[in-house]
């Protein structure tokens, strides 16, 4: 009989361990995750006749689109900070990308982010993001680096 509740105990203990680490991976992982990084590029992408499309590219040499009013946009010098709505009429499933590399972990990371924040960060600085606890690909919030 003695035998008997060792083993249950064992049994009991090994169950506690293994709640005990399930909880903390829970835990972990819904919260934000920080990280700082600086953007490398900006991409906007849209479905079109059911094909992915890229709309819009920008690196820090290059602004590559599909869209001929970028052109107009272009030829003037006055590329806008608040991206024009006509751009995006003939486009479905509108997502703002950005690129970031993380010099701490030496590694590029792409993101989804909202246009409010795609519209205000700028190409070659660094930033903080929050990244989404649910959508480990999605930016919540962001801020100058400092």
């Amino acid at each position: 009989m003695n035998t008997l509740r060792n083993g249950r105990g064992g049994y009991i203990l090994f169950l506690l361990i293994l709640l005990f680490f399930i909880i903390i991976l829970v835990r972990q992982n819904s919260q934000p995750r920080q990280i700082s990084g600086m953007v490398e590029y900006k991409m906007i992408t849209g479905m079109r006749d059911e094909l992915l499309q890229v709309i819009m590219l920008q690196t820090p040499s290059e602004f590559i689109h599909k869209d001929p009013v970028f052109d107009t946009l272009i030829s003037t010098r006055s590329l806008p900070d608040i991206i024009s709505d006509s751009l995006f009429s003939n486009f479905e499933d509108i997502k703002y990308r950005v690129s970031i590399f993380n010099n701490t972990r030496n590694e590029t990371s792409m993101y989804f982010l909202n246009r409010e924040m795609f519209e205000m960060i700028d190409i070659g600085n660094i930033y903080q993001f929050e990244i989404d606890p649910k959508h480990r690909d999605t930016i919540r919030k962001t801020s100058l680096y400092n």
